[in-house]
């Protein structure tokens, strides 16, 4: 079956002419295994330099066509002479009793039958074949029947040489043609044994107007000056529910994005460079410029929109770049989506507040688009629309807040709020049910090409992200390479897939075992089935090599996946707790990422480090009078924090023993390493001694260095009585009347200070936070509290003559001096109740200040204003005596 053939033909001489090809994107030829393994008949031979010419003129454009037809290879190859030469290759042909074996092979194996509808033919499948001594790759060149016309001595010559790299190409693209060239219809062969997987194998793209439904009438909305339903003719397009945008909270968008295409392989056979990387750092810069974005749009004004009565977003049929018309009273405008969207991102919120309820919600959704994009929580998509493939940029379901997030918006946009050009002028199409994810994704695309515009026009963009940034792309022209993106990307997208894995966790301690379930989301009212029973339910034999496809891509990443795809028998995976430490920490956190739902034990919901924690008593029993008393009352155990739990330290190192790694201890799991474990041992060797500050704040929050604090039941009852709310009469001399906010607040800076605890009072401006403050400090007068320890008073200096006038009004005896000036004498003090200074004079006479005997019986009444907090932060640090702000 090894045979060559090499036709000579002679021709004259003639001197080489210039092809005017160029090339356009460099190519590397054998980017996969197989692409790599086709190449090896290469090696060891280069007669005068072919082999890199060869490569060269597969780059430059040189090979002009070529055709594949069973295992024959055709092509014409632009070489020296004026006519292309022609150039034939044959592969040899497996003979029935090969082909029969090798789909035995592929069928005995589920895992590598889904991997091969991957376009990822499984490398193991080359040692299977080489022990029946198959050759699924020729060996040397005397494996190919050639012909080339050029009249060039060597074989292979460049011609021949650069067909090959071409066909590498091909097989990278898609392995399954190595099984083709040698006539094995896989396809075929598998349909013989009532297997079929011809919807499987080609990668279906959604399409962007699944769910769409037209209707022969107009549906855009109309200019209507008598505002009737402000949403044009279908009356089901009014809004069902208004939602109050301000109740949305954007500010805990974890970033999620970037993780998810690190997960991305790095080599890929539609792109010469590092895919992942080149997307990385497209990701990063559009992250980065949204906040710089900007359009100019001379017709239109942020009061313009105040006379907008409707809003709807419009996407033509031949083209993925959505306007949105604008309704007035009197006429219609059409401007581009990422234009308007850029535009209106520069606009404040109070501007909006006149502006119809579409035009609020439009608003919004532009804002949490740019919020997606800079915090990361989007992810590209191919989809196709006129049956053109596009990529768009969706938001990123997998991260809850966005999920819950896209819910309410659901609820705000009506299925009109978006429409489709249909076939026929007359027809428009709406999405029968509202998708506010798909809204959101035009958005966020329109904001990514607008950023990349230029770059597009002055055709300075990479192919690849000239695709990335919805464009239309040579890439995406070629349908092989589409589908090889597709793959690429789709692994990223199984938490859109009807059918989603499931992995549960079994305690089983010191053994762990993870059960692969399969949930159906169509039907919500069955919970998920392990994968033995969906494999053999015959409801679901249509769909099951899909799943498997999707099982394989993950598989990537969870290599033993597969063991519960090839043997239905074996319910789960078994593991030792060393081996399970790596799963829990290495494996689950990436599937939960691509969107597989985890199911662990409750007792393994949240595993920690143990901690050195504190249980707090009151020592001597008696009942203390401030948190400055109970300080000195107290009495600290030192003991080990497991989760919520408190553990005596004997106790623990006896359940502990001389285990690491991941430990259960009373139906809990901590992860302990040696080193931990020796730093937990010298730490209680040596525990810390905390002081006031730290002891009342581990008892407020009843946290100590973030793990759970014990505190005697009497002494937390002591605490919440002195914590709750409590009565204080307001001081006799007061001249005005408190309102019932003011009163609160009043009370409450009176308790903290009698607890020897400091406030911090925050409010809008012109709500009373300066009467408040006033009544606090006669208050204080009148408890004789300011006779030594005086209140000292800093604020802006163009506030200090307000505070003064504030003083003098609201209390008659409240006695007040105004430090400040060059004629200033900190020897007036002690005759005055309430000292009024500027930051710049604490600053300039902060080491007079300290030393004044006055303050060295014990604490200063600090009073802080506008903006004191940072001035005073920045002094504490040289501060000799302590403030304690009220």
């Amino acid at each position: 079956m090894s045979y060559w053939y090499y036709n000579y033909n002679y021709r004259k001489a003639r001197r080489p002419k210039k092809t005017s090809t160029t090339p356009v994107q460099r190519k590397k030829f054998g980017q996969t295994f197989w692409g790599q393994h086709w190449l090896n008949s290469l090696k060891g031979i280069d007669y005068s330099n072919r082999l890199p010419r060869g490569s060269a003129y597969a780059n430059n454009g040189s090979v002009l066509s070529h055709e594949i037809s069973g295992n024959k290879i055709s092509a014409k190859v632009q070489g020296s002479m004026p006519k292309p030469y022609n150039v034939t290759v044959e592969v040899p042909v497996f003979t029935q009793s090969e082909k029969e074996k090798l789909t035995g092979i592929l069928t005995s194996n589920p895992a590598w039958l889904a991997g091969l509808l991957n376009r990822q033919l499984p490398q193991e499948l080359l040692a299977e074949a080489q022990k029946y001594n198959i050759k699924i790759f020729p060996s040397a060149w005397s494996d190919f029947k050639m012909n080339c016309s050029c009249p060039d001595w060597a074989v292979p010559c460049k011609h021949l040489a650069a067909v090959i790299y071409i066909l590498s190409s091909e097989i990278d693209l898609n392995p399954m043609l190595v099984l083709n060239l040698h006539e094995l219809d896989i396809l075929a062969e598998l349909k013989k044994k009532k297997i079929d997987v011809s919807k499987d194998i080609q990668e279906e793209l959604p399409s962007l107007s699944s769910g769409v439904k037209f209707q022969k009438k107009n549906l855009l909305p109309e200019a209507d000056k008598s505002r009737q339903s402000a949403v044009g003719s279908p009356q089901s397009a009014v809004h069902t529910q208004e939602i109050n945008f301000s109740d949305l909270d954007y500010s805990h968008l974890p970033e999620t994005g970037a993780s998810l295409l690190n997960l991305l392989s790095e080599e890929t056979p539609f792109y010469h460079k590092n895919a992942k990387n080149e997307l990385l750092s497209f990701f990063n810069s559009v992250k980065r410029d949204i906040k710089r974005v900007h359009s100019d749009i001379s017709d239109l004004k942020a009061e313009h929109l105040r006379t907008c009565i409707d809003a709807r977003i419009y996407i033509p049929r031949k083209e993925i770049r959505p306007h949105i018309k604008l309704v007035f009273e009197n006429e219609i405008k059409n401007y581009d989506l990422g234009e308007l969207s850029a535009w209106m991102l520069k606009i404040d919120l109070p501007d909006t507040l006149n502006w119809c309820y579409p035009m609020k919600t439009m608003y919004e959704m532009i804002n949490f688009s740019s919020r997606l994009i800079s915090s990361g929580n989007t992810i590209p998509q191919l989809v196709t629309h006129n049956n053109t493939a596009r990529f768009i940029w969706f938001p990123l379901i997998q991260n809850q807040t966005v999920k819950q997030i896209l819910d309410k918006f659901n609820m705000a946009f009506p299925s009109h709020a978006l429409l489709f050009e249909g076939e026929k002028p007359e027809e428009t199409g709406f999405p029968e049910i509202t998708n506010s994810g798909l809204i959101c994704a035009l958005f966020i695309t329109s904001f990514i090409r607008v950023m990349n515009e230029d770059e597009h026009k002055k055709g300075k963009s990479d192919v690849l992200l000239s695709a990335f940034s919805g464009f239309d792309s040579e890439l995406l022209s070629d349908s092989s390479v589409a589908n090889a993106m597709q793959l690429w990307l789709k692994k990223l997208h199984v938490a859109k897939s009807r059918f989603t894995p499931v992995l549960q966790v079994e305690d089983k301690y010191p053994e762990f075992r993870v059960s692969l379930l399969i949930d159906d989301k169509e039907r919500t009212d069955t919970p998920p089935v392990i994968f033995k029973n969906f494999s053999e339910d015959k409801r679901y034999q249509d769909e099951k090599m899909g799943v498997l496809k999707n099982l394989m891509l993950l598989g990537n990443h969870f290599k033993q996946l597969s063991e519960l795809v090839n043997n239905t028998k074996k319910k789960y995976l078994s593991y030792s707790t060393n081996e399970f430490t790596t799963l829990l920490f290495g494996m689950l956190p990436v599937m939960k990422l691509l969107g597989v739902e985890v199911l662990l034990p409750k007792n393994m919901a949240k595993v920690t480090a143990p901690k050195l924690s504190l249980m707090i008593k009151n020592k001597s029993g008696e009942k203390p009078r401030s948190f400055l008393d109970l300080y000195e009352m107290l009495g600290f155990d030192w003991q080990i924090a497991v989760g919520d739990m408190l553990m005596d330290k004997e106790e623990f190192f006896k359940l502990l023993g001389n285990f690491t790694g991941l430990v259960k201890l009373k139906d809990r799991f901590v992860m302990l390493s040696p080193e931990e474990l020796e730093k937990l041992k010298k730490q209680l060797s040596n525990p810390p001694h905390p002081d006031h500050n730290d002891t009342v704040r581990a008892l407020l929050s009843e946290d100590y260095d973030g793990a759970p604090l014990g505190i005697d039941p009497k002494l937390t009852k002591l605490i919440k009585q002195w914590t709750g709310p409590g009565k204080e009469s307001l001081p006799e001399e007061l001249n005005a009347t408190l309102r019932p906010y003011q009163v609160r607040g009043y009370e409450w800076l009176y308790k903290n200070s009698k607890l020897g605890i400091g406030s911090i009072l925050a409010d809008d401006m012109g709500l009373g936070k300066t009467l408040q403050a006033i009544a606090f400090m006669l208050k204080l007068k009148q408890n004789g509290e300011l006779q030594k320890k005086k209140a000292l008073v800093i604020a802006p200096t163009t506030l200090l003559t307000n505070w003064a006038r504030e003083i003098d009004k609201f209390t008659g005896s409240l006695s007040h001096f105004i430090y400040h000036g060059q004629k200033r004498n900190s020897d007036e003090f002690s005759g005055y109740d309430v000292i009024l200074t500027s930051y710049g004079m604490l600053r300039s006479d902060l080491a007079s200040m300290t030393v004044r005997s006055w303050n060295r019986s014990g604490k200063l009444r600090l009073l802080l204003s506008c903006g004191g907090l940072k001035v005073i932060s920045q002094l504490f640090p040289i501060f000799p005596i302590k403030l304690k702000t009220m």
